[in-house]
């Protein structure tokens, strides 16, 4: 491997680089921020895909690959809406009422994102009521 810092050849197990000392430990790999389900999902597209060039219907393959895909991103977008209403509570607790305003109004963009129109129209009403409760203009 190559050392990002100074760009010396090092070996791939090595922990920091001797030359100017970066600290590999420190080093994020992006795969594990993408959780469990991300991998899961990269790990059901492969055998689909195998599966697919196995048995030569390449258009179910990916139209099954695509609905797995919509389906996470669906997956997605609802814990987002939900950390949302998480934070939008925090902030009703802490009492600062332009604060709560512009947690509901983040809730009501989540939703929006999510195409939960229920949803969205629920805390639309909420963002207005308190909004106006703060002297913010809706």
């Amino acid at each position: 491997m190559e050392c990002p810092n100074c760009k010396k050849q090092l070996a791939d197990n090595a922990k920091s680089c001797p030359e100017c000392g970066y600290d590999f430990s420190k080093k994020k790999n992006p795969l594990l921020g993408c959780g469990i389900g991300c991998l899961s999902l990269v790990g059901a597209l492969i055998i689909l895909g195998i599966i697919g060039s196995l048995f030569g219907d390449n258009e179910a393959v990916e139209k099954q690959m695509l609905k797995a895909g919509k389906s996470y991103l669906e997956e997605v977008q609802n814990e987002v809406a939900q950390d949302a209403v998480e934070q939008y509570n925090i902030a009703k607790r802490e009492g600062d009422k332009i604060q709560v305003c512009v947690q509901a109004g983040l809730v009501s963009a989540a939703y929006l994102q999510a195409k939960d129109e229920a949803n969205y129209q629920k805390w639309k009403a909420i963002q207005k009521a308190d909004c106006r409760a703060a002297g913010m203009p809706y």
